[in-house]
């Protein structure tokens, strides 16, 4: 009489070894891959204490030398560095502005000594010594011409 239950026997030995081949390679990979999440993680957290660390000493590095200088010095300071035309630009622009007023805008002019509001009621323009008062009463072309409504 043959033993069928042998060849059985044997398939199923072969059978549980190979998944346990397969969950010990998963265990394997998925060790593998949080070696690397954790190398990467230790990468990320030395390049960012590195870069703060250079950030920090060029911090110190510009807060260490304080400088105060006035007049024809500072003057002669800021064109060595070639930083006086465009720090002079700069101030000169600032100095002409719009500003946002409660009835609308403000133009100031400090060359010209002038001042121009623009508001709902038209447009004021005052110097040193004179002023403009400018307002619309209508607008249109021709014979339509439509008066203007508040």
């Amino acid at each position: 009489m043959l033993d069928r239950s042998r060849p059985i026997a044997m398939s199923m030995c072969r059978v549980l070894m190979s998944q346990r081949f397969v969950r010990q390679r998963s265990a394997t990979a998925a060790h593998d891959r949080n070696r690397r999440v954790v190398m990467a993680g230790l990468v990320a957290v030395l390049a960012i204490g590195m870069a703060s660390t250079t950030a920090a000493q060029d911090a110190s590095t510009i807060a260490a030398a304080p400088m105060s200088l006035q007049g024809e010095e500072a003057i002669t300071h800021l064109k060595q560095e070639g930083t006086y035309d465009s720090l002079s630009a700069a101030v000169a622009k600032a100095r002409y502005f719009i500003n946002r007023i409660a009835s609308g805008y403000e133009a100031i002019n400090p060359a010209e000594q002038s001042r121009a509001s623009f508001t709902g009621a038209g447009v004021h323009v005052a110097g040193r010594n004179w002023q403009l008062g400018l307002a619309l009463k209508s607008y249109g072309y021709g014979d339509d011409v439509r008066p203007v409504t508040s």
